[in-house]
């Protein structure tokens, strides 16, 4: 019987006849699949549902169990018959459809999606979540959170002083999705999304999530479904500022590049200068490592996203409007990227997608 070492997190766990190492690495929440099953365990951790080949630099040296699926090539191996690694196996009560259906009237809009974790774009679950609505309120996971919406002006403007708009009761379930119904459309032209915890004792970092903020353009009596929302730990961010980046007590602008221009792609863009007005602003942008797929270590001398695509900004205010975008990234003639304004506002992340777009008179290519 051929033998299999298997490696979780760089550590060799057993080197056993194939079917009991199998079923010692899917203890660890891990499922591997081959016709040949000789394989060795490498990395999963980045975001949920990314592929990639053996040969691919991206890919690194170990598994996480947060999420994530790989088709691993062998050398000698039948390219038709990959292994396929599957960390965090996949739940089907939070993997089946989630609705967002339309507010009450047209002057109302509801938002809906899904909650991921920053550090690795992890969908933020419970363990063993089942679907189940979040009725009280934990010490960790969605159930530990609340969701306010604002108008985005105000918010930018003076988060202590901006009211947050009137909406129907915030659904939260255990798989992270959320539903936030009914949301009284603002005179601005934005709403965003303010993510702490639902305990007001343990806002900003002493909790399950600094305050992080997602915005989106106003739609009255429209439903906007599958929009992303994200927590970031303490440990996460500390750990970021032990590498380099500004501490979030500063406040910091946090633009995701992605890959293309359809918003159910979760693809992300390496290569992406952030530019203000047109202009790089290396005095306060800072980058992750360039090959690390989650969100961990800052490189000091880069200047450009790494394979997660994204950018720590100091500096960003409501006030510029939205001058803030990215040049590089790959994109032909026929793309440019997106223009977003941004804020970097004390003790708070404020995540921004960014996406290709048609340039002028051009059909964009992604």
């Amino acid at each position: 019987m051929k033998s299999v070492s298997i490696i979780l997190s760089g550590v060799v766990l057993a080197s056993l006849p194939a079917a009991k190492a199998f079923a010692a690495f899917s203890a660890s929440g891990c499922q591997i699949t081959q016709a040949e099953p000789v394989c060795v365990c490498v990395s999963a951790k980045g975001k949920h549902g990314k592929t990639f080949e053996c040969d691919d630099p991206k890919l690194g040296p170990k598994c996480t169990g947060k999420g994530g699926v790989i088709k691993h090539l062998l050398e000698g191996d039948d390219p038709t018959n990959p292994l396929t690694i599957v960390c965090g196996a996949s739940n089907a009560a939070c993997d089946g459809p989630f609705t967002c259906p339309a507010p009450v009237d047209g002057a109302h809009q509801t938002i809906c999606g899904q909650l991921y974790d920053l550090e690795d774009s992890s969908k933020f679950q419970a363990a063993g979540a089942t679907g189940t609505a979040c009725t009280t309120t934990t010490v960790d996971g969605p159930c530990s959170l609340d969701i306010v919406a604002y108008d985005a002006v105000g918010f930018g403007t003076n988060p202590a002083t901006a009211p947050a708009l009137t909406s129907g009761a915030v659904f939260i379930d255990d798989c992270g999705r959320y539903r936030v119904p009914d949301v009284a459309i603002p005179s601005g032209a934005f709403i965003e999304l303010a993510i702490d915890d639902a305990d007001v004792a343990k806002h900003g970092p002493t909790g399950s999530t600094n305050t992080v903020t997602v915005t989106t353009p106003k739609q009255a009596g429209a439903a906007t479904p599958n929009f992303d929302a994200w927590v970031a730990s303490k440990a996460t961010t500390d750990t970021w500022e032990l590498s380099g980046a500004p501490p979030v007590s500063g406040g910091l602008f946090v633009p995701i590049f992605h890959a293309m221009i359809s918003k159910t792609n979760r693809d992300l863009q390496d290569g992406v200068t952030f530019t203000a007005s047109g202009s790089p602003v290396p005095a306060r942008d800072s980058y992750f490592v360039a090959t690390e797929a989650s969100r961990d270590t800052i490189d000091p001398t880069a200047n450009s996203t790494g394979i997660n695509g994204t950018v720590l900004v100091t500096g960003a205010s409501l006030s510029d409007g939205p001058i803030y975008s990215g040049s590089g990234g790959g994109l032909s003639s026929s793309c440019v990227w997106e223009t977003h304004g941004g804020t970097s506002l004390p003790s708070i992340l404020s995540v921004q997608d960014f996406r290709p777009q048609n340039a002028v008179s051009e059909t964009c290519d992604r």
